[in-house]
């Protein structure tokens, strides 16, 4: 009886023993024991915990909220010094297809640490066998690592305190030449003023290139030849004006670009060339440029981004079509918002522009609805005819358009240009306001028949910038105080100024190049210190007459230019009235001014060569403020070679007015433009 009781006894202890002991082998048992092992980090005998199933993202979902330059550097620098921080936001799983090849082919591999196995992570990749997992513990790394086999590589505790600075200039920190390569969780940066890539992938396929931050480099990734690629999470700074592009992918196909972070980048942030069936999505984008989308880069979405600078779709070729670009957010008063060139069947819906806008620029056939531009709507019509515009609006784009009438009021105001008229004729826009866009106050680009009525516009790039564009009335309105010309006329013919006012720019007031046969009637114009109030260069056949030109550097400056007709016009008080310029090559040649009141104002003409000494231009019954007896002689120069040979010359007025020319008072002008 008393054997029995002992021999139960004796059972029950030895499985209560084994009980224990097969807790301790548990898998939980040993997870728990691994976690504590690499929280102490003393040594790898019991490796830590295996994250390679899923690795994790160190950032919160708001800093891509943040849009402030130095926001986004404190917070930066804030998760660097913080592990805390960053073990306490190990919670969000993004897809993994390294993870899914090796679910599927039911790979096995090792684990190998840095610096405990090999001291340096090229070593480690050397030794390495595909699919083997390299853990890179907490320090600083000075190294060249060519990856040419399947691996999976990242830090031991993410990228709080694991930084991997370059060797060889013009190389790469990571060179991959491999599919199925996951790089995770580093700190890659340039102390140094020389040339250094990133992270760069060449000929590589299913990788993933996530949660690490880059900075100080020239190009911070780059993918050559690279498909089903994945970067996600990734931080990218730039402080060195050498820095180009932080993201480069050429020749390249469905690579999905999310949730990284780019600043400060003089160049592009995410550079396209060459690429196809690709996603950007939830991006926040810095950079003068930052994005651009070059040729043959087809059917990409870039959806759901902030961008603090441009989009630029396609300034090289004709080759760039059928892209969305949908329900971004583009803020910055520097930047264009999207710019695109040559850019044919995209779709542009639901964006959002603050400070900036759409600049179109020979790009046809394209959708663009739902845009909003400084809290009002962005008016796009394409091939539209007979329409009256009603709205109030943020911008007003309109390409092969005609009769298109809009006389509601607007402000066009802050944005990459208010109003543009591409290949659009006979249509009206009037009673505007327009001013501090990023670009022009009004572009249009072969505009025949248009009618510009009481614009007003001021402390734009240019006013107004006109090419190709004929036969097209510019009436009362008032340019002022542009960053470069009032007015720019490029290659455009028979179109009439009149009755406008021009005060004060940059540069020149109003510039025409290889323009003929227009007409500037009754302007005033004044106030240009730096340059000429008109600008006539290689030019001919203009009409210039009664406008009133005051207080300028220069009046009237016909460079290059023949057969223009400048008369009844009041040039006062300016340094220059009337210049006749040559250059080595091409004369201002039997140009007319006549019946002008010029006073307190110089006139003056130069030659280069001898064969250019035609005298043909015709100063006549131009009053010069003082009654003259004597015909005006008007002082010009030949010059010889530099430096050799100067030698004064004279023109002259041989019948000046002893009185002013009568100019038309207000109720004789209307009925003179009537």
């Amino acid at each position: 009886m008393h054997e029995s009781i002992r021999l139960r006894k004796y059972i029950v202890i030895v499985l209560i023993i084994l009980i224990f002991f097969e807790l301790q082998l548990s898998p939980i048992a040993m997870c728990k024991t691994n976690v504590n092992t690499a929280l102490s980090d003393k040594s790898h005998s019991n490796p830590p915990l295996n994250t390679s199933s899923t690795f994790y993202t160190p950032f919160q979902n708001n800093i891509r909220e943040l849009t402030n330059k130095s926001q986004l550097m404190n917070y930066s620098e804030y998760l660097l010094k913080n592990k805390q921080e960053i073990d306490n936001l190990r919670n969000q799983k993004i897809h993994n297809p390294f993870q899914s090849f090796m679910d599927d082919n039911r790979v096995i591999r090792n684990i190998i640490y840095v610096p405990d196995d090999y001291s340096t992570i090229q070593s480690a990749v050397e030794n390495a066998s595909a699919y083997d997992e390299i853990i890179v513990r907490n320090g600083s790394y000075i190294d060249y690592i060519i990856i040419n086999k399947p691996l999976f590589i990242h830090s031991q505790y993410g990228l709080y305190n694991c930084v991997v600075r370059p060797k060889i200039e013009n190389k790469p920190v990571f060179d991959i030449f491999s599919d199925y390569v996951t790089l995770s969780g580093f700190i890659i940066c340039n102390n140094e003023h020389d040339r250094y890539i990133g992270i760069a992938l060449n000929y590589a396929e299913y990788c993933v290139i996530a949660n690490n931050y880059l900075y100080n480099l020239n190009y911070e990734i780059w993918l050559h030849y690279c498909n089903h690629t994945i970067l996600d999470n990734n931080i990218l700074g730039a402080f060195w004006q050498v820095q180009y592009d932080g993201i480069r992918i050429e020749n390249s196909f469905n690579i999905t670009v999310t949730n990284n972070i780019w600043y400060d980048h003089i160049w592009e942030g995410l550079y396209f060339i060459h690429t196809r069936n690709s996603t950007v999505k939830n991006n926040f984008i810095e950079g003068n440029y930052g994005m651009v989308c070059r040729e043959y880069s087809d059917n990409n979405t870039i959806i759901n981004n902030t961008f603090s600078g441009c989009f630029w779709m396609n300034y090289g070729s004709e080759l760039c079509k059928n892209n969305k670009i949908v329900n971004n957010t583009f803020y910055k008063p520097v930047a264009d918002g999207i710019y695109i060139q040559y850019c044919y069947y995209h779709s542009i819906l639901n964006n959002t522009f603050i400070d900036n806008g759409i600049f179109i620029f020979k790009a046809y056939n394209n959708r663009i609805e739902d845009n909003i531009v400084n809290g009002k709507q962005l008016m796009y019509l394409e091939n539209e005819e007979d329409t009256i515009l009603t709205g109030n609006y943020g911008q007003i784009l309109l390409v092969n358009c005609s009769n298109i009438s809009s006389e509601q009021p607007q402000d066009l105001s802050h944005t990459v240009v208010g109003i543009e008229l591409i290949n659009t004729k006979n249509s009206t826009i009037s009673n505007c306001t327009i001013y501090d866009n990023n670009w022009e106050g009004i572009y249009g680009n072969n505009a025949s028949g248009n009618t510009l009525f009481n614009i007003n516009t001021s402390s734009n790039w240019d006013e107004i910038l006109f090419r190709y564009c004929n036969n097209n009335n510019i009436s009362d309105s008032r340019l002022f105080q542009s960053a470069e010309n009032l007015i720019i006329f490029d290659t455009c013919h028979n179109n009439i100024l009149y009755n406008n006012i021009f005060g004060a720019s940059n540069s020149d007031g109003v510039r025409l190049i290889t323009s003929n046969n227009n007409t500037f009637i009754y302007n005033e114009f004044y106030g240009f210190d730096l340059l000429a109030a008109l600008l006539i260069s290689e030019s001919a056949s203009n009409v210039i007459t009664y406008n009133t030109i005051r207080n300028s550097a220069r009046a009237i400056m016909i460079s290059c230019s023949d057969g223009n007709k400048i008369f009844y016009n009041q040039i006062i008080d300016n340094m220059f009235g009337v210049l006749c310029l040559s250059s080595h090559d091409f004369t201002s040649d039997n140009n007319t001014i006549k019946f002008n009141n010029i006073i307190n104002s110089q006139c003056g003409f130069e030659y280069f060569s001898l064969k250019q000494l035609k005298f043909s231009n015709r100063w006549n019954r131009n009053y010069w403020g003082e009654i003259r007896i004597l015909p005006k002689p008007i002082l010009g120069f030949f010059y010889g070679p530099i430096g050799v040979l100067t030698i004064p010359l004279y023109q002259f007025d041989w019948n000046p007015k002893k009185i002013p020319n009568k100019i038309l008072d207000s109720e004789e002008k209307y009925l003179h433009i009537k």
